[in-house]
């Protein structure tokens, strides 16, 4: 049995409409969206199932929203980092915390991975990276109703563990233990993206300052996507571009106010387009994030997420994660440690970088529920921390 295109355009709104009353609930009741979007996924697959007109999900869709999702989201989170001389020290300190948390836990849960599977440590060490990363797009919308100083530092932490672990999950797959030769091709890889990127973003940010024309945002986002995509074909690591143009984008004052090419950049203009390029990546990414998880629950099977086994990994590895973080902000000092502790979801990051993890270095036995299952119990957490704290 096969679908009308007329349905099939009808089941696409509705999920687009309800995903935007998911966000309703997540406002009003602390539920994040992402488990919603999940369970939908799920019911339709059971729903597919029942009429007959179950087709499994092409992994190049899912992989292709990903990308898409992975590109706007944190395009969409480096454009709210501005840096001002008020806040450089909380950017510093979320900076250190989030990359020794990504370090200490890919290290660790490494550990725990190697001695339960038959993998090496470098293949254990790539397994683990994802399971490292807080989702900046699950976060930012999550806590609006915190104090404005702990919700900056939480924004800036989540920013920043989206692009350090994206950072330290190619660095594990491109460079062997022991081949400096590895080692060099991927610092000068490393060297030459943020070269390129700033190359490329300083005019970017020209025609977006100077221009008027009708769509040159959607203009500018497909130029960054192609160069994106020209560049993972050469095998660089291309999320830096999308850092450095967001960063330049939006502390081009800072960057230039001291120099004779000021002039060429005019602050109110700017600041002007910026909202409206923050507004696209986010209406965007709001689409993508909504079919990707939905793709992927779509996509799960449900007998993994009844494995012992995989619940019994998945403990061990949120002890580990929660006691790392809790030891990083207590060396931090963060304020409201317990609080701010479990504000650490797991999200399309995640999900897209365990899909993305070279075959060479794959395990056919692993559970394949951990990465669900720790996208599920971290948002849970999340969720319940943000509760427990609005209760108080």
């Amino acid at each position: 049995m096969s679908l009308s295109l007329d349905t099939i355009l009808m089941i696409l709104s509705l999920l687009v409409i309800c995903s935007f009353f998911y966000n309703y609930l997540l406002e009003k009741f602390q539920i994040p969206s992402v488990i919603l979007l999940i369970v939908t996924g799920i019911l339709l697959k059971f729903i597919a199932e029942i009429t007959g007109v179950y087709h499994s999900p092409n992994a190049n869709a899912l992989a292709l929203f990903g990308t898409l999702g992975l590109i706007t989201i944190v395009l969409e989170a480096v454009l709210d980092l501005k840096i001002a001389g008020h806040n450089y020290q909380k950017v510093l300190v979320a900076l250190i915390s989030a990359t020794l948390s990504i370090l200490l836990i890919s290290i660790v849960v490494g550990v725990f991975i190697h001695y339960i599977y038959p993998i090496s440590y470098r293949s254990a060490m790539i397994y683990a990276t994802p399971i490292a990363i807080i989702s900046s797009a699950i976060v930012i919308p999550s806590i609006s109703g915190l104090s404005p100083e702990l919700k900056e530092f939480l924004v800036f932490e989540s920013i920043f563990s989206d692009i350090v672990g994206i950072l330290v999950f190619n660095f594990f797959t491109n460079v062997e233990p022991g081949n400096w030769l590895s080692f060099g091709e991927f610092s000068l890889s490393f060297a030459g993206i943020l070269i390129l990127s700033a190359i490329i973003s300083i005019p970017l940010a020209l025609i977006l300052n100077h221009s008027k024309r009708d769509h040159q945002h959607v203009f500018i986002l497909a130029i960054l996507i192609f160069i994106y995509g020209l560049a993972k074909h050469f095998h660089m690591s291309a999320l830096i571009l999308i850092l450095v143009f967001g960063l330049m984008l939006n502390n081009m004052p800072l960057i230039f106010s001291k120099t004779k090419y000021r002039y060429l950049f005019r602050k109110r203009d700017m600041q002007n387009e910026l909202a409206d390029m923050q507004n696209l990546t986010g209406e965007f990414a709001f689409i993508i994030r909504t079919f990707f998880f939905i793709l992927f629950g779509f996509s799960i099977n449900l007998e993994m997420l009844f494995s012992l086994k995989a619940l019994s990994i998945v403990a061990g590895m949120l002890v580990i994660v929660y006691a790392i973080r809790y030891i990083s902000f207590f060396i931090f000092r963060v304020k409201n440690i317990k609080f701010a502790t479990f504000i650490a979801p797991r999200g399309l990051i995640t999900v897209l970088l365990f899909f993305q993890i070279p075959d060479s270095l794959k395990y056919s036995g692993f559970d394949g529920g951990v990465i669900f299952l720790m996208v599920i119990f971290t948002s849970i957490a999340m969720s319940a921390s943000l509760i427990a704290g609005r209760n108080k």
